[in-house]
């Protein structure tokens, strides 16, 4: 689909769905997804809580950590955000 119309954001934002649920699970991708939507929206209550399902799904997700510790630095939680990005 996104071959026949590139700018086609719903289907990219399913292909990067499905992509982020291969590679780090279900349940930890779509945590992920939402998280950053939730952030986009300045509900850093609500993406805390998707990035931190999405790390406890999947540990190894590396950029659900850097986002969870991003959300940790805007909320002026530093000691937090350090612990997020080690």
């Amino acid at each position: 689909l996104l071959a026949r119309n590139p700018d086609d954001a719903r289907a990219r934002y399913f292909l990067e769905l499905l992509e982020l649920q291969v590679r780090y699970g279900s349940e930890a991708g779509l945590a992920f997804v939402e998280g950053v939507s939730a952030f986009e929206l300045a509900d850093l209550d609500a993406a805390q809580g998707r990035f931190e399902a999405a790390v406890a799904a999947n540990p190894a997700f590396a950029e659900a950590w850097g986002w969870l510790g991003r959300v940790h630095f805007t909320a002026g939680r530093y000691p937090e955000a350090a612990v997020a990005y080690d």
